[in-house]
């Protein structure tokens, strides 16, 4: 519930700001993501479901680029501890595939 920035970027590594720090591209916003097929639904409590959806986990563990439009998020909750989806209720295993609304590979804006 605390978390206030939890984002993917695209970095490369041959590419620098005018302050010689690596530029990065928001690729998106894992607190802020569209639920445009109504995947999930509200619920009491709950961080992040229903319509604008969020993956609110203290480790997600994997990221995957399927393709230059999808990723795949993973949070593997081996840590009863964790609790971003439902504050104090230990997290499930969840797996996120996002459809990007441009490709990976396209120049920043």
């Amino acid at each position: 519930a605390e978390a206030r920035v939890k984002r993917v970027y695209r970095v490369d590594l041959g590419e620098t700001d005018d302050e010689d720090f690596l530029a990065k591209t928001l690729v998106c916003d894992l607190l802020d993501l569209a639920d445009t097929r109504g995947l999930t639904t509200a619920e009491p409590g709950a961080i992040g479901l229903g319509p604008r959806y969020a993956f609110p986990f203290v480790t997600p563990e994997s990221l995957v680029i399927l393709d230059a439009r999808t990723l795949v998020l993973v949070n593997d909750n081996n840590y009863p501890m964790s609790d971003g989806r439902r504050p104090g209720v230990p997290d499930d295993n969840e797996f996120i595939r996002l459809a990007l609304p441009r490709p990976l590979t396209d120049p920043a804006p």
